[in-house]
């Protein structure tokens, strides 16, 4: 609990839990000062820094490469037979990401190379 803090504070703070939890929601209309003056409304309130919030996927083509592998040899042998290409869209962010036959051998090989080394 934050250092100090009465109990009639931590007991004002506990029966705000549920706005708390909808915050994300209220940054949609709000910036994150008003917000917190919102959740906070009659307890004194310090603001250090505000900053915008902001959404940055980490994801690559080099991550979903071991997406690809961690599929398995079957299933990548299929992908190559079926397509013979690959398209990934990251659920987070939407952006595509295409794998042509060439790398799908690739990381076929990669995948058949981690199987073989579990088999041992």
């Amino acid at each position: 609990m934050l250092p100090h803090a009465s109990e009639q504070t931590i007991s004002e703070i506990e029966n705000r839990v549920d706005k708390i939890s909808n915050y994300s929601n209220m940054l949609q209309d709000k910036t994150p000062s008003e917000a917190l003056n919102e959740i906070f409304n009659g307890l004194p309130v310090d603001f250090i820094e505000e900053v915008t919030p902001k959404y940055k996927c980490s994801c690559s083509k080099e991550r979903l490469k071991s997406v690809i592998v961690s599929m398995g040899q079957k299933e990548i042998e299929d992908i190559i037979k079926k397509d013979g290409k690959a398209e990934i869209i990251c659920k987070f962010c939407n952006k595509k990401y295409n794998f042509n036959k060439e790398e799908l051998l690739s990381l076929l090989k990669k995948a058949t190379s981690e199987e073989n080394k579990l088999e041992s």
